[in-house]
């Protein structure tokens, strides 16, 4: 079965915070002898592109709208003051954490 992990990407959030998850669930990925055993995506409140504090852009996968159904959602660490006082973000998270394994 592959399990969905959704990893929450907002504006100001820490490239290596983001970036690392990422790797180590595409490693396990490339490192499974039968399939790969997680999708990994980003997902966004909309779909534009998301700057990093690093100053580097990635452009989401989904939006918060439209991401399959999570399995595991990853909020990545770093500067997030501004990011939990988020109205949209803030109905959005307990709405995955529900459904979520």
């Amino acid at each position: 079965m592959i399990m969905n992990v959704g990893v929450y990407l907002f504006t100001d959030v820490e490239l290596l915070d983001f970036a690392g998850p990422c790797e180590v669930f595409t490693t396990a990925n490339r490192l499974a002898s039968e399939g790969a055993p997680f999708n990994v995506f980003s997902v966004a409140a909309g779909a534009e592109p998301v700057r990093t504090r690093a100053g580097v852009t990635i452009q989401p996968d989904y939006t918060f709208a439209t991401p399959p159904p999570l399995d595991l959602l990853l909020v990545p660490g770093g500067v997030v003051a501004e990011v939990m006082h988020d109205p949209a973000g803030r109905r959005w998270d307990p709405g995955v954490a529900g459904g979520a394994r």
